[in-house]
């Protein structure tokens, strides 16, 4: 889905670029759940300093004229990897880094309820 929103939003004339949060299960886990690996060359926000195909937090939020974010539900709430992700983001938000950046969403679900 997210691919498609950013041809959506390229076709519009903005420049884009598609990252994705960090995963929090281990590799063991997702093993077991049968989890899709993630596509490689999608870079990760990183809440430390960035590396290879890693962006840090404040530049994929700061250094952007707005913000899509896109991800699954989980019981018809937010993934706990999104929740930790915005939990990370408390000093942007007390330096006001964020204000005037216009915001939104889109989500999927497998079911009528999300879950």
């Amino acid at each position: 889905m997210a691919k498609s929103v950013v041809k959506g939003v390229e076709g519009a004339g903005a420049e884009v670029r598609l990252l994705q949060i960090p995963e929090t299960l281990s590799t063991e886990v997702l093993a077991k759940m049968h989890a899709p690996e993630k596509d490689k060359a999608v870079p990760t926000i990183t809440l430390g300093e960035a590396g290879e195909n890693t962006v840090s937090l404040e530049d994929a939020l700061i250094n952007c004229d707005g913000i899509i974010f896109g991800y699954p539900t989980r019981f018809g709430g937010m993934p706990a990897q999104v929740k930790a992700f915005w939990d990370a983001t408390g000093g942007l938000w007390m330096k006001g880094a964020l204000v005037g950046k216009p915001f939104t969403i889109f989500f999927s679900t497998g079911t009528q309820g999300g879950g």
